[in-house]
């Protein structure tokens, strides 16, 4: 995407989100497909900023997640090949890390 038009769209996502018009989210919700991860986080904050829990959810429904999930991948095989590990807080990724938490935590009760 062009530069000046992404600017555009975060400035605008911006704007929607300050207004305070909840007439604002199905914009805002359109904003969430754009290609520029930037704009579609400014874009889901805006309407976390106007829209109550239901509402909300409903205008994030259609966001694609799976660019996160692969840009995630992408950060975790960066962190592997420099002998870094990454932790992951995705409960699927780490089924036991409730009840490995709950145990650690019972040792303070």
């Amino acid at each position: 995407m062009d530069q000046k038009l992404e600017k555009q769209f975060r400035e605008r996502a911006v704007a929607l989100g300050s207004s305070g018009d909840p007439a604002a989210l199905p914009e805002l919700a359109e904003f969430t497909r754009l290609p520029v991860a930037n704009v579609r986080r400014l874009a889901a904050s805006a309407i976390g900023k106007l829209a109550d829990g239901a509402e909300a959810v409903a205008a994030l429904q259609p966001m694609d997640f799976a660019d996160y999930k692969i840009g995630m991948f992408k950060k975790k095989q960066l962190y592997q090949q420099q002998g870094k590990r990454i932790v992951s807080l995705y409960p699927e990724d780490k089924p036991r890390m409730r009840e490995q938490l709950l145990a650690k935590l019972a040792k303070y009760r």
